[in-house]
Order: structure tokens, then C-alpha cells, then sequence
């Protein structure tokens, strides 16, 4: 259970001995929360793991030693989670407007972006995290309707939107 107003996402270590969530309150006390879950029946909350976020968070993914997370505030943080017990902030990255969802794999990071009050138009941004340390925008794409989920899998990018429909963005 989580003491929070809400909670959203979670992620997943490959090794699926921690879990992540994001507790968000509307204000200025959100948080990345860590759990252990190597005993399913004894899931246990690490208060040491805690981690303060910048802004009220969107969505969260686990690569590897790296938990990427988007908020309300167009930013991608990359968290090195090596020691669950200290989450540390490696760098934050502007990746435009209006994050909704990321999904991480292998060396990218991919960002479903789109504002519902504004156009029908949404964005499928590509982050190269080669350098976890230092991120760059590799490409970005346009989406019918507002881009609200994302998933690559062989090369593929899917997209969910508010059109709705689902893009399919051929990576290579």
C-alpha cells in the first residue's frame, strides 16, 4: 500500500528484486518510491530509497542500472538505481512539452508527448542515453492525435494516441 494522494507506474528491476513507484500529492512533495520485492509475501518499502522529484511525475521505466521518469515539468530524469538504497539523480533533459509516458530500451529512451487542450498533434521524441550521464534528442516524430503510450519492441515503435489510434513508427 502507499500513503500518497495517488500513485503511478511502476517499474520493474530486470532482476525483479526491486520495484519502483512514483507518489505524487499535487505539490512539491513527490516522490520516487523504492520497494523490495524479492519475497512476494513480504513486499517491503525501502524509506532509505526515497527519492524527492522536481515536479508531480508521468511515468517511470527501468533499463538496466537506470530508472528514466518524466513529470508535469517536459523532463526526463535519469536516476542511477545501482544502490536502491540511495537512488541518485544523474542529469535532467528537456524533452519538450507535455510527457505523458516513457519506455526504455537499450541505449533509448522513448517519450510519448502531447498536449489535449491544445491541437491533435502529438510527438514521438527518441532519446539517445548511450551516456546516461548526457542525453540527446536522436529524433522525433509526429503523431496523429495526442500521443498517450509508447512501446518499441525489434525496431518498432507503437504508439497509443488520442485519435484514438495506434502509429507505428518503422525505427529504421
Amino acid at each position: 500500500t502507499t500513503s500518497g494522494k495517488y500513485t503511478s507506474t511502476i517499474a520493474i528491476t530486470d532482476d525483479e528484486q526491486y520495484g519502483y513507484y512514483l507518489e505524487g500529492y499535487h505539490d512539491t512533495t513527490d516522490f520516487l518510491r523504492v520497494v523490495d520485492i524479492s519475497n512476494p509475501s513480504d513486499i517491503t518499502r525501502i524509506p532509505a530509497g526515497d527519492f524527492q522529484l522536481t515536479s508531480m511525475p508521468a511515468d517511470s521505466d527501468v533499463e538496466g542500472n537506470y530508472l528514466f521518469e518524466i513529470g508535469t515539468d517536459s523532463i526526463l530524469n535519469v536516476i542511477d538505481i545501482t544502490s536502491p538504497q540511495s537512488p541518485t539523480l544523474l542529469t535532467s533533459y528537456s524533452v519538450g512539452a507535455d510527457t505523458w509516458e516513457v519506455f526504455a530500451s537499450g541505449n533509448y529512451a522513448y517519450v510519448a508527448r502531447g498536449h489535449v487542450f491544445q491541437d491533435d498533434t502529438g510527438r514521438l521524441t527518441i532519446v539517445d542515453v548511450t551516456n546516461p550521464s548526457s542525453p540527446s534528442t536522436l529524433d522525433d516524430f509526429t503523431i496523429t492525435g495526442w500521443a498517450t503510450g509508447v512501446v518499441e519492441h525489434c525496431g518498432i515503435a507503437y504508439v497509443s494516441s488520442s485519435d484514438p489510434s495506434l502509429s507505428i513508427v518503422d525505427l529504421y
